[in-house]
């Protein structure tokens, strides 16, 4: 396996344009973030999230706007702007619950606004309803000026974990 990944790695780096060097070595760093604890996840770690805290507690999500982000069209694609804000919605919810229960997305749902080409975005969140089998969050996705970019409801099943 050693073998093939260096094999893989070398051709990948012989053809490799200024970009692909780039976004080659985002990927790394973000990597080598995860095997030093610094990010919970390989998501996180692959998309340099951050997360904020108050008192224990996430609440602000960032993400840097870069080549690994972007569209067809150069501007942030929104899948990553969707995962932002559910990874920041999810997160939050989860730290509302007891230890043996968990939250999962059920519904998401998105309005783009604006679009990003550069910078970074930030994905805030807050509780509107927390049932027994349910909780629903409404979130915000603003760019590094604080402009509003996206903003968003989801509902989230409250299930206990395994």
């Amino acid at each position: 396996m050693d073998k093939e990944l260096y094999s893989l790695f070398e051709s990948v780096l012989k053809e490799a344009t200024k970009e692909d060097i780039h976004v080659l070595k985002h990927v790394l760093e973000g990597l080598k973030n995860k095997q030093k604890h610094k990010r919970g996840t390989y998501l996180r770690s692959l998309f340099h999230i951050d997360y904020e805290l108050e008192n224990g507690v996430i609440t602000r999500g960032t993400l840097p706007v870069h080549l690994l982000t972007e569209n067809s069209l150069g501007i942030l694609h929104g899948g990553i702007t969707f995962t932002l804000l559910d990874s920041v919605m999810g997160t939050y919810a989860n730290q509302l619950l007891p230890d043996h229960l968990g939250a999962v997305t059920s519904n998401l749902s998105i309005h783009y606004i604006a679009p990003v080409s550069n910078g970074s975005i930030s994905a805030t969140t807050q509780l509107l309803h927390h049932g027994k089998k349910t909780m629903v969050l409404e979130g915000k996705v603003v760019d590094s000026s604080n402009q509003l970019i996206a903003h968003g409801t989801g509902t989230f099943f409250i299930i206990t974990k395994k």
